[in-house]
């Protein structure tokens, strides 16, 4: 395996510089760290490794991966030819050359495309293009024009799963992590779910950490909920609070668009999702819905989503039954000590403790690299 694999992804994360060195102690997202540990896994699997990554970013070889800003690349390697180029922003591949080219769609770009993705990408630009879920695959991109011989599976990892492996040595307490992204319906859960759960259980706690940028808006509104604000946490801590919480509910279901007419999306894996099913909390949504979440959890035994079909007309009276369902499985779970070891110890965790494991998501990335 001596082929030289370029990633490109500058502006992934516009808030920090990353790179391997740095991930273990800063607050990265999903995808920096899915990258940071695939690419490393790819070098010790014999390729030569290039990431490319925001304007910032220092020019090291790290973890037997060669980090280099996005200015300094074009410069360097103009004129190299690299066997697969795997592309982020499509804008990004003209300022590279590579035998097989490789898109692996941003939030931004589906965000900001939605469901026009295949009528405003040029996907005739990629030889393939990546999608996480079933989901992701038929509602986004083949139902969009693009041809299903470009897509292929390739599912996200868990970076950093090993810090889950004492989850049950914890003392468990009634609370749970929200470290999504605001927008996908925090203030729904905080407004509608949260009150149900707080009559019942008033010790209930709601953790919020992530890029969040309206923390003074949230510590005004929900002054009297008992919610703690932690901001941005490292991989490790972020563990230690999902596992000394004993649930994580999540309302993914709701509008397509907002008010401003801007298309909303859930997530299109979720590995919020599959960190607190490896710190075992029991998960509390939707499946069958339009988000990835039912292909991530496959097996896992969640709400039945197909009640609330009208997912661009989503009446006050559809919130209430969404809040009620959600909150009485919390309540369930919170009751019945046996239901809530059901969740977190089933025949589901057992399948998919190890599916999203960095040694077995690679192999994904190595039969696309390796078909010709």
């Amino acid at each position: 395996m001596n082929k030289t694999l370029l990633f490109v992804c500058p502006g992934v994360d516009y808030l920090d510089t990353w790179d391997e060195l740095s991930v273990k102690r800063n607050a990265m997202g999903g995808t920096e760290t899915m990258l940071i540990e695939i690419t490393a896994a790819l070098s010790k699997s014999g390729y030569r490794v290039i990431l490319v990554g925001d304007p910032d970013i220092r020019h090291i070889s790290a973890d037997g991966v060669e980090y280099i800003s996005f200015s300094d690349a074009v410069r360097e390697y103009s004129e190299v030819e690299f066997d697969v180029g795997f592309f982020y922003f499509i804008e990004n591949i003209r300022n590279f050359n590579c035998k097989k080219n490789i898109l692996i769609p941003s939030c931004e770009l589906i965000q900001e495309n939605g469901p026009d993705f295949g009528k405003n990408v040029d996907t005739s630009l990629f030889d393939k293009v990546f999608c996480l879920s079933d989901w992701q695959m038929e509602e986004i991109f083949n139902e969009q024009g693009v041809s299903i011989d470009k897509l292929v599976y390739v599912p996200n990892c868990v970076g950093y799963a090993d810090l889950y492996s004492n989850a049950l040595s914890y003392e468990k307490e009634n609370a749970m992590v929200w470290s999504s992204r605001y927008e996908r319906n925090f203030e729904f859960f905080m407004d509608m779910v949260y009150p149900k759960i707080a009559k019942y259980y008033p010790d209930f706690k709601v953790y919020l950490c992530g890029y969040i940028d309206k923390n003074r808006y949230v510590s005004d509104k929900y002054k009297d909920c008992n919610i703690e604000i932690l901001g941005k946490l490292d991989k490790k801590t972020l563990a230690e609070y999902q596992k000394r919480s004993k649930v994580w509910v999540y309302p993914n279901v709701g509008v397509n668009f907002d008010t401003d007419g801007n298309w909303l999306f859930h997530e299109t894996f979720c590995i919020t999702a599959v960190e607190n099913l490896l710190a075992r909390n029991a998960i509390i949504c939707f499946g069958g819905g339009k988000d990835g979440i039912t292909t991530t959890l496959e097996g896992y035994d969640l709400i039945p989503g197909g009640i609330f079909k009208e997912y661009e007309t989503f009446y006050q009276e559809d919130k209430e039954a969404v809040a009620n369902c959600l909150a009485g499985e919390t309540f369930r779970c919170l009751q019945d000590e046996n239901y809530w070891r059901s969740k977190v110890n089933g025949e589901a965790y057992q399948n998919l403790k190890d599916k999203y494991t960095v040694d077995n998501v690679v192999k994904y990335w190595i039969k696309v690299i390796e078909d010709e």
